[in-house]
């Protein structure tokens, strides 16, 4: 997630409307007009929606560097390619997937995604058969690179997390886990970074995407249903419909995923100041469930 800080210095641009002179800025670069993106969230990077195109997303570069940015442009537009459920970007006025561009809020690495189909579906809503399908989408995700070694990246928090004692365990523990059955993973193929369309689920999200183990891909996603057994099993034998699945190190996976997010959390709130003290709350919060599960 990004710093509160900047993270505010983009809420205070925007009007009752939703727009942002920073937004039509960066719309230029795909020659959208002005007032034409409204923003929708700011997580990762800030997304702003724009009717009928899709998505554009920008990140301020002290964030995530050009090159970086890009790669996940390049991975997004490839597994769409292939016929994924991924959504592609969209080239800009010069034809490139992403551009840099100069703000007021300082430099900025966007891009534009095509819109997802269909529409978000929360845990309260969701259906056996859509958490099946859910299953699938990952599993077919997993299926397109195979062994490649682990590279940790899902987890490289953990030598910053405060209590070095439960650091060192979940580190320790993950030493031990084969490095096989590992690839292409998601990093964050949870509900709320997909939509819904006959039954489809579509990705838009990969800010997180790395290469490391599969299960700890399958972990991370379905942490809004681990409490729900039944869903639970509908997810995985959707996924076992495409590729088997060792469930031996889920709960390792989970826990130190918990710990990971703790830390990014602690690293978005330094320096908020008393900056959007709600979000500031709703973090706090996140970290003391993170604590729980660790």
């Amino acid at each position: 997630m990004m710093p509160v800080r900047l993270i505010s210095l983009l809420d205070k641009t925007i009007d009752d409307d939703r727009r942002s002179p920073v937004a039509d800025i960066v719309a230029r670069s795909w020659d959208l007009p002005p007032g034409s993106a409204r923003w929708w969230r700011s997580s990762a990077c800030h997304v702003f929606l724009v009717p009928p195109a899709g998505y554009l997303r920008f990140v301020p570069d002290e964030v995530r560097a050009a090159e970086s940015f890009a790669a996940i442009a390049a991975l997004m537009a490839e597994l769409s390619g292939r016929g994924l459920g991924v959504v592609a970007p969209v080239p800009s006025a010069y034809g490139r997937q992403t551009e840099t561009v100069q703000t007021s809020l300082g430099t900025m690495h966007a891009m534009l995604l095509t819109a997802a189909p269909g529409e978000p579906i929360g845990v309260e809503d969701l259906t056996g058969q859509q958490a099946q399908a859910w299953g699938t989408a990952l599993a077919r995700l997993h299926a397109t690179t195979l062994g490649t070694e682990p590279r940790g990246g899902l987890f490289a928090e953990l030598s910053d997390l405060d209590d070095r004692t439960s650091a060192a365990l979940l580190l320790a523990q993950l030493a031990e886990v084969p490095p096989d059955d590992v690839g292409l993973v998601h990093g964050d193929f949870e509900l709320d970074n997909l939509a819904w369309s006959g039954g489809i689920p579509v990705a838009y999200d990969f800010d997180e995407a790395t290469v490391s183990w599969f299960a700890a891909d399958v972990a991370i996603a379905v942490r809004d249903i681990a409490n729900r057994p039944n869903l639970l099993a509908e997810f995985l034998s959707g996924y076992r419909q495409i590729r088997p699945l060792d469930t031996t190190h889920l709960k390792l996976f989970a826990r130190a995923q918990a710990a990971c997010s703790i830390v990014r959390a602690r690293r978005a709130l330094a320096g908020a100041g008393d900056e959007l003290p709600d979000l500031q709350a709703r973090l706090r919060r996140h970290i003391e469930r993170q604590r729980l599960i660790v």
